[in-house]
């Protein structure tokens, strides 16, 4: 949000990763009519808890709150509306720490450097964010 030039409130940042958190902090939010247009949650199991939630006290997604989830695992594509998502590539995450392990335990010891590795991510638009 920075980075986009864009004004970080304290209060915009709620604790909730997990689905009843999720749950517990929409309801917060609904009942103190707290003005959202959108949520980015941790992960897409905490983003389907604050979906459910927010279409059963009747707020329509997105054309009121737009959802946006984190791993873009499975549970992504089965909302209803589909979850918009960030893909971590988890599977090439964990191959590249698994390569790195290895040539540490593999290597010489004291010549084995500190790497770092940087994998993009991406963001894939479904219909929990597209109006």
């Amino acid at each position: 949000m920075h980075e986009a030039g864009l004004e970080v409130r304290n209060e915009w940042i709620i604790e909730a990763d997990n689905f009843e958190k999720a749950r517990i902090a929409i309801l917060h939010i609904l009942e103190e009519k707290i003005p959202i247009d959108g949520l980015f949650a941790v992960n897409d199991l905490t983003a389907v808890g604050a979906m459910q939630t927010l279409q059963k006290r009747g707020v329509k997604i997105p054309d009121q709150i737009a959802v946006v989830g984190f791993s873009d695992g499975r549970l992504s594509g089965i909302t209803d509306p589909a979850l918009t998502s960030v893909d971590q590539h988890g599977y090439e995450m964990g191959t590249v720490a698994t390569e790195l392990l290895l040539k540490r335990i593999l290597g010489d010891k004291s010549e084995t450097p500190f790497e770092i590795k940087v994998l993009n991510a991406n963001l894939i638009v479904r219909g929990s964010s597209v109006v």
